[in-house]
Parts: C-alpha cells; structure tokens; sequence
C-alpha cells in the first residue's frame, strides 16, 4: 500500500540571491518565498456558497495555497490554508473606506497585532487594476500591484524591481 507523502514546496530560508543590497521580505512564511520563478495556477473552486472560494495549484496540479470564503458574514472575509490545512491569514474587507481596503492577520481573527498587511486600491476610479500594499501598520506602500482584470493577468512591485507576474 502506497502512502502519499505531504506536498512541502519550500523546506529552508531561501538565499538572497537579489545581492547585498536587496531587501527580501517575508510576508506569510519563509517557505513560501524561492528565488526563482514558480508557476502558480488559481482556480475558482465550482461548488461555493461564498463565490469566495479558490485552490492555488502548482505546475503539477497539487495543492499549494487554498482560500476559503465566508458565506455568513457581515464582511466579506477570506481564509488562507496552505497544503494541509493549516490556517495562515483571515484577510477581511473593511466596511467604511473610500478605497476597496482589505487587510490581512495572522492566524484566526483580527487582533490588531496580528496585522500581516493592508491591501487598498490606488485611486477611486480605475480602469486598470492598481492597488498599494502596506506590510504590518507602515505609512508608505511596501509593495505595488498593477493589473487588469480582463488580461487576467498582474505584475507585483516592491518599489520599481518587478518581483512576480501572474
């Protein structure tokens, strides 16, 4: 009888290979973070009571990341597993923001000092997609997104270095 074996993408700290001078941030965890490209498929999950519901596949067709949404609540909120389940970040829409703002914590909840990031849109009225990511509670955008939702597709920014393309 064949077991299957945990699917575990990333087992040590990545190196840097940026150079000296790069600043390498770890967002959700450091084994999620490699220094060459990856490819990632997201796929909406068909049965959903949320509309909220996605599996994050890698190149082939394991399960890397899932999100699940919350059917009954007053805000829209997201849950981020990785591969076995385990709870990353519950990411929650805010209710009263100019901008589409969402914010992301830590484990279950939304203690403040869990606060992973704050995602918002750039300006009110967009044609493209363009969002400012603030890690934790800093005053200037620690990365940029710009994309389109009908290319569907999006490139990420940490300042003007490019580091991933969806």
């Amino acid at each position: 009888m064949h077991t299957q074996q945990p699917y575990l993408p990333f087992q040590s700290q990545p190196p840097n290979f940026a150079g000296p001078n790069s600043r390498t941030v770890t967002v959700i965890g450091h084994q999620f973070c490699v220094p060459y490209p990856i490819e990632l498929t997201i796929q909406k999950r068909v049965i959903s009571f949320s509309g909220g519901d996605f599996n994050i596949l890698d190149s082939n067709g394991n399960l890397f990341l899932a999100v699940d949404g919350r059917a009954l609540s007053l805000r829209d909120t997201r849950i981020l597993r990785d591969q076995n389940g385990n709870l990353l970040a519950t990411m929650r829409k805010k209710l009263l923001s100019l901008h589409d703002t969402w914010e992301a914590y830590r484990g279950e909840g939304t203690r403040s000092e869990n606060l992973i990031f704050t995602a918002r849109r750039s300006t009110l009225f967009q044609v493209r997609t363009s969002l400012k990511v603030y890690l934790g509670n800093n005053a200037h955008a620690d990365f940029k997104i710009k994309g389109s939702f009908f290319e569907r597709s999006c490139t990420i920014y940490q300042g003007t270095t490019v580091i991933a393309e969806v």
